[in-house]
Formats: C-alpha cells, structure tokens, sequence
C-alpha cells in the first residue's frame, strides 16, 4: 500500500506525508501496527499527537470518504471517538486518513461478558444514532451482494482470514441463519 515494504522507506514517506498534508513533519514514532492497513501514531513537530492510517487500494475513495463523515458526526455529537482530521488522501497505492490519537481509557479483555456487553452496547448506540447517515455516498455495501451462491461469507477483508479452509466445526452456522 505505501508502494516499498522498507521500513525506514516507509517511515519516510509517511513523514513527507504529514509534513504537505498536515503542516509539520514527524518528530517522533509513538507505534506502528499494521494488519489489513498501516497505522502510525506519531507526534508532530508542532506538538500535535495524530494517527496516520494508510488503507489498502482495496478500499475506495468514496468508502472512505462515507468513513470520515460519520466519524466526524459522531465526534461532534459527543460519541468518545477520535476525531478525523483529513479526508482519504493519496498516499503511495492506497489512501490515507487522519485522526487525533487519543490516549485515554484502558484496554480491557473483550473476551470478559461485561467488556462484550459494552462493546455491543456501544455499536447499537452507533446504529441508532447515525440513522440519519444511512443515504450517505459510500457507505452501500455490496458485500452480501457478491455472496458466490451456497457462500457464508463475503471474500475477507484482509488474507489473515481464510473462511474457505477453517469451515470443518462451523457447518452450523448456515443453519441457524435458516430458522
């Protein structure tokens, strides 16, 4: 996605990065984590403290862009999340978006019932309270609707998941989508 898998390549291009886009270059790497995009928490040499996430050119513009928008609308409607701070611009193959990295809070075990409930608590206030966004450019999938035929699921955003050869044990699953 960032178009060299070198990391001090890539270091720099998110440097030049934030330097056009936001107006300040990197003072320091706070963490770098990567799975189906890049995420680079970084301190700005104006003091700024942002997440850089660099998506893969499977993502599109307009997707992301539909992202922004309700992240923003939720910030702004005192949902605790971090608040965007560029729409997806062009960074090596893909698209980048950036937000503020917000420390607080702790992490907590999601495989607890109580963290899971609040987890799910939490996206139901997401569903109901973006209700008004539904119509947004973007945000239709058509995930379901390039199921190949006797498929569960959708192909995978990221090749970490293999549906295909992990189906022994989960025959289940289609059937209980049938009652």
């Amino acid at each position: 996605m960032y178009g060299s898998a070198d990391p001090a390549e890539i270091a720099r291009r998110v440097d030049t990065f934030c330097a056009t886009y936001l107006g300040s270059p990197i003072d320091t790497y706070l963490f770098y984590e990567s799975s189906q995009g890049g995420v680079s928490g970084v301190l700005l040499a104006d003091g700024r403290r942002v997440i850089v996430k660099a998506h893969t050119p499977a993502w599109s513009a307009d997707f992301l862009r539909a992202v922004h928008q309700v992240q923003r609308y939720l910030a702004a409607h005192a949902f605790p999340c971090a608040r965007p701070l560029l729409e997806p611009t062009q960074l090596g193959h893909g698209y980048a978006t950036v937000e503020e990295l917000v420390g607080e809070g702790d992490a907590a075990d999601a495989h607890l019932p109580a963290v899971r409930g609040a987890m799910a608590a939490a996206l139901a206030k997401v569903v109901i309270g973006t209700r008004s966004l539904r119509g947004t450019p973007g945000l239709q999938s058509r995930m379901l609707t390039l199921l190949p035929p006797g498929a569960l699921w959708p192909v995978p955003h990221s090749p970490i998941f293999d549906f295909a050869t992990t189906t022994e044990g989960a025959e289940w699953i289609p059937r209980r989508l049938e009652r």
